[in-house]
């Protein structure tokens, strides 16, 4: 998904628009993939005890899924990843204390390396786009684009912070909520409230003509669906059947993706990553097999 934002800007395609027909493609998706008898669910969904969970969710998603695609955009795919990823301190503490997972020095030592990790990285993309700034831009420069641009960086620890509360949310509704059968529904769900929000606030947007529905958005949005809920669906079987910890499967599932994106990002769109942002990948490579390897 990270690599398909970054496609995204290089096609100039609008976020907002591909993430909304994104959760309708993800509908379409989990129709297509869901086990025999599973949809027969779905006219009970309203009555289940996950289904808050699944509103909570479906409204994280439509918030936090824009801001990854902006943070992309400007601050690259490298530094999104590792500062959305070491958020797995959040979702590991919170297992230790709700349900009581066993926290090694390792572990420990780990989290306070993803810490470091997502200082670094913040850092360092802060230094860069103010060399940036200098280099590129008349010092007489001002006005609201300018202002943006200088504090994109934000959305650096917002992606940190949101993500981290999706993974508790999401472990808690499989821990405590959720029976296996109803995996499928429940992801449909997510998308469903994250769609009619979504689309809402872009029928909204395109009615006062801050926002344009493209063909291109359309299309980026259905080929970014498909990925959308495999992420979410094999994230709670990962969960219930891997036979792990979840402060076990999240920190593998995030350094898998850090790994992964760092190496798209490289080989597709040779995007360059600072000193600083290379010392905060390695810190949360690190973190994160010390938790793995420690559970």
């Amino acid at each position: 998904m990270i690599l398909l934002f970054k496609w995204f800007e290089r096609r100039q395609i609008a976020i907002f628009p591909a993430i909304v027909v994104n959760y309708y493609a993800c509908l379409l998706t989990g129709w297509v993939l869901a086990p025999r008898g599973s949809l027969a669910l779905l006219s009970e969904m309203s009555y289940e005890p996950w289904m808050l969970a699944s509103l909570a969710l479906g409204t994280l998603f439509i918030t936090c899924f824009p801001l990854i695609g902006w943070s992309v955009q400007h601050n690259g795919a490298a530094a999104t990843t590792i500062a959305g990823r070491s958020s797995m301190v959040l979702p590991v503490a919170a297992a230790v204390w709700l349900y009581a997972d066993r926290l090694s020095a390792a572990q420990l030592l780990g989290i306070g390396l993803a810490v470091a990790a997502v200082g670094l990285t913040v850092a360092g993309h802060n230094a860069a786009q103010a060399r940036a700034q200098i280099e590129g831009q008349p010092e007489t420069t001002t006005g609201t684009r300018a202002k943006y641009k200088r504090y994109y960086w934000v959305l650096l620890p917002l992606t940190f912070v949101l993500n981290g509360i999706i993974e508790i949310v999401f472990n808690y509704a499989q821990k405590m909520l959720l029976p296996e059968a109803h995996h499928t529904i429940f992801t449909m769900s997510l998308f469903v409230v994250a769609g009619i929000i979504g689309s809402v606030v872009l029928a909204y947007s395109c009615w006062r003509g801050h926002t344009r529905l493209h063909w291109s958005g359309v299309l980026g949005g259905l080929v970014l669906g498909v990925p959308n809920y495999l992420a979410a669906y094999y994230f709670l079987q990962a969960l219930s059947k891997s036979g792990w910890q979840s402060s076990v499967v999240i920190p593998l599932n995030n350094i898998l993706v850090v790994l992964g994106t760092t190496l798209g990002t490289w080989l597709l769109f040779g995007e360059r990553i600072s000193r600083l942002n290379l010392l905060g990948m390695l810190l949360a490579s690190a973190a994160i097999m010390l938790v793995v390897r420690a559970g």
